[in-house]
């Protein structure tokens, strides 16, 4: 287990005063997720409607064939058909009427959340997304079950009100 610790601030009255407050638990959310793959495209590679698409990434991170995957935090989402780890290569298909451009650098994140606890021992899950504790000036905090993971922080009527953040690692958890 791996302890995440963030303080999620958002602007003091919107895009008119920016001066950064601690957000309310009913003012911001965390969603974690598996590791997810950044896309190593030279182009853009449209995903046609119904169809597929080999999308080359640096690594595979912990994507497994038959996840489905947001683009950068979207409502886009692909279906992973196949990982090839040591091709650094993932195989998706859209299921939807519609292209699904990925960019070089694009994030392909696992829609599904990752296991949290409230402790350090796995004993008491944590149901997501998170938010941030009541008395703890926006803090949020958990145990997270994989090394490396993804989050989402989402802080409506901010001007960027859905930020990700890639390949975080929460600390180690001592024991006595």
């Amino acid at each position: 287990m791996s302890r995440f610790d963030v303080t999620v601030y958002r602007n003091l009255n919107g895009v008119i005063d920016k001066a950064q407050v601690p957000a309310t638990e009913f003012e911001a959310t965390v969603q974690i997720y598996r590791q997810g793959a950044t896309a190593n495209l030279p182009e853009p590679t449209p995903v046609p409607p119904q169809g597929g698409a080999d999308i080359a990434v640096y690594n595979t991170g912990c994507i497994e064939a038959g996840d489905s995957v947001m683009v950068d935090a979207s409502a886009s989402t692909l279906l992973v058909i196949a990982v090839d780890i040591a091709a650094s290569t993932i195989t998706v298909e859209n299921d939807t009427f519609a292209f699904i451009n990925v960019q070089r650098y694009s994030r392909l994140t696992p829609t599904v959340p990752a296991l949290v606890f409230d402790d350090p021992v796995g004993t008491s899950p944590l149901s997501q997304p998170l938010t941030p504790s009541p008395s703890a000036n926006g803090r949020v905090t958990a145990y997270v079950k994989d090394f490396r993971f993804d989050y989402v922080v989402t802080v409506p009527g901010d001007p960027r009100p859905v930020r990700l953040f890639v390949d975080a690692v929460g600390s180690y958890v001592m024991r006595g």
